[in-house]
């Protein structure tokens, strides 16, 4: 994992060793994307990828479609976020970089990523530095996917477990 000072609150720092088992993954937006997406060759990068589920079962789903994937790497601002994601992927046989960054400053190269994602992380983003960021980062012909969860699908999963008459 590259390392770079540790920007984040302290919430995910100590969420990060159970964040998997109070958050759902969407199917619906990985397949979508991995369908959609055209070239059978991909950098992929996650900018705010906490424990790395989007972005590996995005992986995964690329290469079941026959994408080779070139290189894949995760970024957050939590170490604590990337070290579970590190160990899950070491768990699935997944090879990819883990690294401390925000989505302004990535510490990526320049024109170095295909197809770049924020998976539920774009609202913790300064847009108008992110945008350029992900300008400098893009191939010329790169693909942006932004996934966002509506308020509908964040109540259901969490609050409705301790109070289901509500839902």
């Amino acid at each position: 994992m590259t390392q770079r000072q540790d920007t984040e609150t302290p919430h995910f720092q100590r969420l990060a060793t159970d964040y998997n088992l109070y958050r759902t993954l969407d199917m619906e937006p990985i397949t979508f994307l991995a369908d959609s997406i055209e070239g059978s060759e991909h950098s992929v990068c996650s900018i705010g990828c906490g424990t790395g589920r989007y972005i590996m079962a995005l992986i995964e789903q690329m290469q079941s479609n026959g994408v080779n994937v070139t290189s894949a790497v995760g970024i957050d601002p939590s170490q604590n976020m990337l070290v579970q994601a590190n160990e899950i992927a070491q768990g699935v046989g997944l090879s990819m970089d883990w690294n401390l960054g925000v989505s302004d400053d990535t510490n990526l190269d320049d024109s170095s990523m295909s197809l770049i994602t924020a998976f539920n992380s774009v609202h913790y983003f300064p847009l108008q530095e992110t945008i350029a960021e992900f300008k400098r980062i893009a191939t010329p012909s790169a693909h942006l996917a932004i996934y966002a969860r509506v308020w509908e699908q964040e109540f259901r999963p969490y609050l409705g477990k301790a109070f289901p008459r509500l839902c």
